[in-house]
Parts: C-alpha cells; sequence; structure tokens
C-alpha cells in the first residue's frame, strides 16, 4: 500500500509558508493584551475554528467570495502554537501518570496526544494549521491557502495529515534551518560543532532524522498505527501488555526529569548535550573527546571544561535510545519508546514557540497570566505569593534523589510498593507541565 502524501500544490504552500507572519502576531499584539491573554476572545476561530472556517470557506453563489478571516485565522494559529505545547506538556503529565500506575494502554493512548500536540504546534510556529478535515498554511502576504486532500488516503483528518505534513517538512531546508537555530548547545549551531569535531555526517541530515524518528508514532500506514489502536480501542483484558517493573519505570522517569534542568536562558544543557553527542556519534566521533577539539569552537577555558566533562559522561538516559527503538505493544518497552518520541519532539515545539516569544519581546511578566495560573492549577505553588518557576527545579532535583535512595534500598516490584513506601513529594514526577513552563518562559 502506497504512503499517503502531501499533494505537489500542498507542498508548495508547506515551503512557502510564513514563518514571518506568525512572529508578526506577536510582535504587534498590544502589551496590554499580551499580558492578559494569548488570543483575543472576539476572534471569529477561537472556540470553533474548524466547524467555522468550514462554514466560512464556502463561497456565495451571487459574488463568489468566500468569508474567511484571514487576519484572524492568522492569529488563530500563532496562538495555538504556544498553547498546543501547553497542552502537549499536559498530556504528557497524564501519560506519566498513567506510566507510575502501570497502566500501560492508558499511558501509550495519552502519550501519542502529546506527541501528535507537538507536531501541531511545531507546524503552528511554521504557520500551518492542522485543523481537523481541512488544513491550511500562512503565505507571505498573510492570506490563507488551503492544503488539498492527502494522495493515497481516504482520510484527510488530523490523525491521518500531521505525519505527511511533518514528513514532508523534516525533507525541507527550512527545517533544518530553524533547529539549527533553536538547538546551539554553548551558543553554536549544531554544522559547527559536528564540523570542529570531525564528523563525517552533515548536520541536517542528523535533524531531519531527528523528526522523522521523533514524529513515528503518527504515521498513518496499518502497520505503524497497530500499538496505537491496541493501545486505545481493544481491551487491555483480552491482551494484558507485558509489564516493566516498578524499578524500571521510576527510574526511566527520574532521569527524563534529569534531562530537564532549566536554565535561566530557556536551554536544557543536559537534554542539549545528550542530543550533541548522539549527533556526534551519529558522525563518526569517537569517544572520549579531547579538550582540542572543543577549543576549536572559540569557547572559553571554563565552557571548555564543563562540556567536556558533558561530552565524555558515559551515562546516557535511556530516553534516548528508547526514542530510537520502534516495538510492538507487546514489548515491556513500547510505551517508554513512545513516551520518550513525545518528550523530545515536545522539546522542539517547545524552543520553536519560545523563539517567537523572544523575537517579539515577550517577558516573564508578560505570561504570567498563563503560566502562574497553570501552577496553581496543577497545585504546583499557592494562588496568592510571588514564585519563580525555576526555583521549583531545586525542589525537583531533591525529589529525583530521593527515588534514587529509595531505588538503592532494593527490589521494588509492585506498583503498591511505590504507592505505599515510595519517597514523598513523588506525585511532583507526574508535573510535567513545569518543563512547558521552564521552556516557554523568557
Amino acid at each position: 500500500m502506497s504512503k499517503p502524501e502531501i499533494k505537489t500544490k500542498g507542498k508548495r504552500a508547506l515551503r512557502n509558508a510564513s514563518r514571518d507572519q506568525i512572529a508578526s502576531y506577536f510582535d504587534t499584539l498590544p502589551s496590554h493584551e499580551r499580558k492578559q491573554k494569548w488570543l483575543r476572545k472576539g476572534n471569529r476561530y477561537r472556540m470553533q475554528c474548524s466547524n467555522q472556517y468550514a462554514i466560512d470557506r464556502v463561497k456565495d453563489p451571487n459574488t463568489g467570495t468566500d468569508r474567511i478571516d484571514h487576519a484572524s485565522m492568522v492569529a488563530y494559529i500563532a496562538a495555538s502554537c504556544p498553547t498546543h505545547v501547553i497542552d502537549g506538556w499536559s498530556s504528557l503529565s497524564r501519560a506519566i501518570g498513567a506510566t507510575l500506575a502501570n497502566d500501560v494502554y492508558s499511558a501509550c493512548h495519552i502519550a501519542y496526544y502529546a506527541e501528535l500536540r507537538a507536531a501541531m504546534a511545531l507546524m503552528a510556529a511554521e504557520g500551518v494549521g492542522i485543523l481537523n478535515n481541512r488544513h491550511v498554511a500562512i503565505d507571505a502576504t498573510g492570506n490563507i491557502q488551503e492544503l488539498p486532500s492527502l494522495k493515497n488516503s481516504r482520510s484527510n483528518g488530523t490523525h491521518a495529515y500531521a505525519w505527511p505534513i511533518l514528513r514532508h517538512w523534516s525533507r525541507l531546508n527550512r527545517s533544518y534551518d530553524l533547529i539549527d537555530n533553536i538547538y546551539q548547545p554553548a551558543n553554536v549551531g549544531l554544522e559547527n560543532w559536528l564540523a570542529a569535531m570531525g564528523s563525517s555526517v552533515p548536520a541536517k541530515a542528523i535533524t531531519r532524522e531527528w523528526i522523522k524518528v521523533w514524529g513515528i508514532d503518527l504515521a498513518l500506514p496499518e502497520g505503524d498505527r497497530t500499538n496505537r489502536n491496541l493501545a486505545s480501542y481493544r481491551p487491555s483484558a483480552f491482551r494484558p501488555p507485558q509489564l516493566t517493573t516498578v524499578d524500571e519505570t521510576t527510574r526511566f522517569v527520574a532521569e527524563m526529569w534529569q534531562c530537564f534542568e532549566p536554565s535561566k536562558h530557556g536551554s536544557f544543557i543536559h537534554l542539549e548535550a545528550h542530543l550533541l553527542k548522539r549527533a556526534l556519534t551519529r558522525g563518526g566521533v569517537s569517544f572520549p573527546v579531547n579538550e582540542q577539539q572543543i577549543q576549536n569552537l572559540g569557547l572559553s577555558s571554563a565552557e571548555n571544561l564543563a562540556w567536556l566533562q558533558l561530552l565524555n559522561c558515559g551515562n546516557e538516559p535511556s530516553l534516548f535510545e528508547d526514542a530510537s527503538r520502534h516495538s510492538h505493544i507487546d514489548s515491556p518497552r513500547c510505551l517508554f519508546q513512545i513516551l520518550s518520541r513525545a518528550t523530545l519532539l515536545l522539546s522542539i515545539a517547545t524552543a520553536a514557540a519560545r523563539r517567537h516569544l523572544l523575537s517579539a519581546g515577550y517577558t516573564r511578566e508578560d505570561l504570567v497570566f498563563w503560566w502562574h495560573q497553570t501552577g496553581v492549577d496543577r497545585g504546583l505553588w499557592a494562588k496568592d505569593g510571588e514564585v519563580d518557576p525555576i526555583d521549583i527545579w531545586a525542589d525537583i532535583h531533591d525529589y529525583v534523589g530521593d527515588l534514587h535512595e529509595w531505588l538503592e534500598q532494593g527490589p521494588n516490584s509492585t506498583p503498591q510498593s511505590f504507592q505505599v513506601s515510595g519517597p514523598p513529594n513523588r506525585h511532583f514526577f507526574e508535573s510535567m507541565e513545569l518543563i512547558g513552563i521552564w521552556g516557554l518562559i523568557p
């Protein structure tokens, strides 16, 4: 069976989709409004975008014109970028909660939606709206261009369209340009890192692989969606999943958190280091690397030492290897693999959204209306009083340490052992909205 593909007209619209129009929305939103909301309440597409667009696109038989409000649709797609990111991390949080409860199929189902949100956020950052049965791209003039139906597919819905459009976007030069801009360990682009370290594989090929691998759970062909269908629609009692031990599960979650130690600049240095090491390994670079290789980048002595230690650290979280594997739902690690891909795709989407906010001059105070209420709603902090979200990392770091101490006490093979005798404050491991907050706020 042929794979669903974007038609030629759609490829052209995707190639020319305007990232600048998305940036312009955030840049021109008045200061008093950006401190109150992501999108104006009067926006025509705010509440039921897909339905309203379906109505508006129908041309009047007398005038031959449609009623599409192009400016409102641009605003909707732009505002959907960070809000899809937020919802993606929330979905991942719920998936982690199900994982810690050994509810494998529910966790797979929810993690898939986290991955889908990541794809939608990433495309929105690029000027593309993945809606319901019709999808659009914004051209350089701010007008909406409808994307044609897929080739080799009977469906044009959100789930069907997300993977073909993400796959095709990953092949375009603009995908590499974006990732090269948002992923810069020590403020150095990936291409420069690879050249300095003697890589034999270009950065463009590596970043293309990342996007294709991290979004593979969205693939439409029947063989690729078996896991999702079994997890989402089949009775779990008829096909009990193979479970990992509580030790394996909690260690996986703890390692995931350790990748996202936040910085004041919105980057996650441990995540960047592990991705860089993966890229260098893919390029044939031998480890351990030496100081002279890093000195070729022109970093300070302190930065040289820090990155030498980071790259030569032998302990890679399983997140990265799991993300590169694709197992059947019967495999005990299938859930970890889906969670890993959702996490890494969300990290890219978060950085792409943050780039627009930084470019428009947003401040942490501008977004307090969002991040503070999100923390209140998720029980991360009290409604009253001041809080710096990054300060919460110190608590998370301690909780992860408590978890490792608990693991070292001996085998804990039942879910009850974690729920009853596990470390205190373990509910924070399900609060991955924090990563979205850390990654978005300037």
